[in-house]
């Protein structure tokens, strides 16, 4: 729910005051929340489902005017989605919020509403969530799917060994509010160099220190999803990352990002469909086109054993080489491409009569086999 500079929101009144940019932080994120719980519920073989969202900067609960923040935007989806189930379905809430003055508000303002999401179990730690975050993982068994959101206005709480603390395991994702203009600030400040290496896991942050804001800026989120994307690597797993562009207020030259990253395809599929459907921020801006793509997707196909596979595995091959080819857009687009010219054939998953429309189930076939 957001910060001070350093890590909570402290004092600041007017940070209260709920803000356009983070409307469309909140439209991205309930957007995900609904289509993440439906998915993973939906999929399920067994009879029920635990669910897992863990809010590290969880803030008073509400903004000034009333309008709920992250904690209770999640316990209201995972009531929905407890009833649009059947009850097969449980969400289990762990907010942590360190300013003392903002928990008991956060506490106040979740126990108004706990008869309202009564089958949302909610903890609640007053604290930093560097503190609580080895107890939260202690709470959530390793193979339940976990939904972590860290929210900093600044940069404690990303550090990069924090964030892999979740990634280590297989069935959590994380969403980052990465304050890139800040970062950029603190990277001059040689009382800060420590904290930066911290954030990125190397010193390599160092060559950005001096070039202009704007490159800064977008080398300081490319640099921290690499390091990610290459300690999950080492872990024998794929990391699927999208960087999100949001402007403070509508200033374009004004930016911080939101990075998403998932370790499955359909994750980085499904939010960039939430981001896109954001009522003020369209994710097709903030992408661009790589030429690349149709060359990424034969690359791929070459490398499969039996030359094909679904749309959604090939889209996760792509993003693995590029963030930023959108799957509604540049994705199908290139394998219509490659369809027409005929180096691949789209097989219909449904056995559906298909003229140009694919699905991420089709089955993408390399025409004439490996070569």
């Amino acid at each position: 729910m957001g910060g001070t500079l350093l890590s909570g929101s402290g004092g600041n009144v007017d940070y209260w005051d709920l803000k356009r940019n983070t409307q469309v932080k909140h439209d991205i994120l309930s957007g995900y929340l609904e289509r993440w719980a439906s998915i993973l519920s939906g999929r399920r073989t067994k009879t029920h489902t635990n669910l897992h969202y863990v809010d590290g900067f969880a803030g008073r609960g509400r903004y000034r005017e009333g309008e709920p923040g992250s904690p209770l935007i999640a316990m209201e989806i995972g009531q929905e989605m407890h009833e649009h189930r059947g009850g097969s379905l449980d969400l289990y809430c762990y907010n942590v919020e360190e300013n003392a003055d903002n928990f008991k508000s956060l506490k106040r303002e979740v126990d108004a509403v706990r008869s309202l999401y009564s089958s949302v179990e909610v903890l609640n730690f007053p604290g930093s969530f560097q503190d609580y975050a080895d107890r939260i993982l202690g709470e959530i068994s390793a193979d339940e799917d976990t939904f972590v959101f860290i929210d900093p206005f600044g940069y404690r709480g990303v550090e990069l060994e924090q964030v892999l603390k979740f990634l280590q395991r297989r069935r959590s994702e994380v969403f980052v509010t990465f304050m890139s203009r800040y970062i950029g600030r603190f990277m001059r400040d040689s009382n800060r160099e420590a904290a930066m290496t911290a954030v990125f896991g190397t010193d390599e942050w160092k060559k950005l220190a001096e070039i202009p804001a704007a490159s800064q800026q977008s080398g300081a989120v490319e640099l921290y999803g690499k390091q990610l994307q290459e300690k999950v690597a080492e872990m024998g797993k794929d990391l699927y990352i999208l960087p999100i562009d949001v402007s403070f207020e509508d200033t374009k030259a004004d930016i911080y990002h939101l990075i998403h990253a998932s370790q499955h395809p359909k994750g980085r599929m499904t939010m960039e469909l939430a981001a896109d459907r954001a009522k003020r921020l369209s994710a097709q801006e903030n992408l661009f086109y790589d030429p690349q793509v149709p060359i990424y997707a034969l690359e791929a196909l070459r490398d499969a054993p039996s030359g094909r596979m679904t749309a959604r595995d090939l889209a996760g091959k792509i993003w693995l080489r590029s963030w930023y080819p959108s799957w509604r857009k540049d994705i199908k687009e290139a394998i219509r491409e490659l369809e027409v010219g005929g180096e691949v054939t789209v097989r219909a998953h449904d056995g559906r009569n298909r003229k140009t429309g694919i699905e991420e189930r089709d089955v993408v076939v390399l025409n004439g086999g490996r070569h």
